[in-house]
């Protein structure tokens, strides 16, 4: 069983909610290198911290350029579906290590309200890239040529 205490003491400085949504968040997109980096702390009132993505370059099974992504031969090995191989530190490995069930069971509201359900998901990207506009992608490609 946790310790009691290092679960409290882990409450009193983080969201432990937004934490394991960022878990979560993590487990969907295979966001493999944002449990030790490629991430933003902060902060609403000064006392309790949180994460929020950054970079997300691992994510989807991507290399480090984002150009190519990872074999599937490799990826499952490199890219457990649990992050149980994941480099992790600091406060992800303590949600992984203490509030696991808590991130499962998280994960499975999210699943069972269809949040975390592909259409959905698929659905919120097209209304990402269509908020965003063909003419604007095509503007980023013309300005970083060189960009993977």
């Amino acid at each position: 069983m946790p310790n009691e205490s290092i679960k409290n003491a882990i409450r009193e400085r983080f969201d432990e909610e937004e934490l394991i949504n960022y878990m979560v968040f993590s487990l969907i997109t295979n966001n493999y290198d944002g449990f030790s980096q490629n991430w933003q702390w902060i902060t609403y009132d000064s006392k309790k911290w949180t994460i929020v993505p950054y970079d997300c370059d691992l994510t989807f099974g991507y290399n480090e350029e984002g150009s190519n992504l990872w074999p599937a031969s490799q990826s499952s090995k490199k890219y457990d579906y649990r992050m149980s191989n994941a480099d992790m530190n600091g406060p992800m490995k303590w949600i992984r290590t203490y509030f696991w069930n808590e991130v499962k069971q998280r994960y499975a509201h999210l699943r069972d309200q269809k949040i975390i359900d592909t259409d959905n998901i698929l659905k919120l990207f097209q209304s990402w890239t269509d908020r965003i506009g063909n003419k604007n992608y095509t503007e980023e490609w013309n300005k970083w040529q060189n960009s993977p």
